[in-house]
């Protein structure tokens, strides 16, 4: 029996079309249940199913900016702890500079220090070029005592002129003779003659050199002084009395730092072969607390 030959009365029609109708809202309402949204396609209900899309990315754009808020407030609360210990450490170097400032500065005082060891050229470990007495304001470096016949007190000697020299209080006084021509024993015609009486009479006590036609005998000490004399001085200084002069030593004055505050000493290189031969002498040191 085919379906074309059921036949259907009015009410059993109405009663399956009622139940169709039923099964569709069922479906309808499940897809809602399962969804959470009530529109679920354009052909629930367009105006509606759009005005929702639209409203959604709206709502998610927002989200992308608060997100974005979020961080910059991260970022500036972090840039304003930096500033924060900044302004810290500043506060902290002006109270460390105002109370350096405050502190006690240290004084200087120099005296003079005997010795007998020649400090020929002193120098700091600041500058190594410098002599103490360009380097350290106030200092004066070391000088032996010299004599000296320039070439023009050479030149005005007479024939017979007797030059000596002496150094020290206990020291041997040595005489030289001024020869016009064939000079002797301790004669002299030229300075380099001169030069070889003055080395072989004080061997190592001094140095006699030559320059300009004269001669310069240097101790090799600070602690003595050189005295000159002799017939021939009037003739030797007739032109000017440095032609034929002495200079005293001078001995180094030593910097002695009276400061409360504690720094390291600066040593100064000095010419003394041993110091376990040499006996004390001067040095420049700047002890500070």
């Amino acid at each position: 029996m085919s379906l074309s030959n059921i036949t259907l009365s009015a009410a059993v029609r109405q009663n399956l079309l009622s139940l169709q109708s039923t099964a569709d809202l069922l479906a309808t309402t499940q897809g809602r249940l399962a969804t959470g949204k009530k529109v679920n396609s354009a052909l629930d209900n367009p105006s509606n199913f759009f005005t929702s899309q639209s409203l959604s990315n709206r709502a998610n754009d927002l989200s992308a900016l608060l997100d974005t808020i979020g961080q910059a407030q991260q970022t500036l609360s972090a840039a304003d702890q930096g500033i924060t210990s900044l302004t810290s450490l500043v506060q902290s170097a002006k109270s460390i500079a105002t109370q350096a400032q405050q502190a006690t500065k240290g004084t200087v005082n120099y005296s003079a220090i005997t010795g007998t060891q020649v400090i020929a050229a002193d120098t700091t470990q600041v500058v190594s070029t410098a002599t103490v007495a360009s380097a350290v304001g106030g200092v004066t470096a070391s000088v032996q005592s010299s004599a000296a016949l320039t070439a023009t007190g050479l030149g005005n000697l007479s024939d017979g002129d007797t030059l000596t020299f002496k150094l020290g209080a206990g020291g041997t006084t040595q005489t030289a003779t001024f020869k016009s021509a064939s000079p002797g024993a301790n004669q002299f015609t030229t300075a380099a003659q001169l030069q070889t009486l003055l080395t072989a009479d004080f061997g190592s006590a001094a140095t006699a050199t030559t320059a300009a036609g004269g001669v310069t005998l240097k101790s090799n000490d600070v602690a003595n002084d050189f005295t000159i004399g002799g017939t021939g001085v009037a003739h030797a200084q007739s032109g000017a009395a440095s032609d034929f002069a002495a200079t005293a030593r001078r001995p180094l004055l030593a910097a002695i730092s009276n400061s409360p505050r504690r720094a390291r000493s600066r040593p100064v290189a000095r010419s003394a072969p041993r110091w376990a031969s040499v006996p004390p002498r001067s040095m420049a040191t700047s002890t500070q607390r």
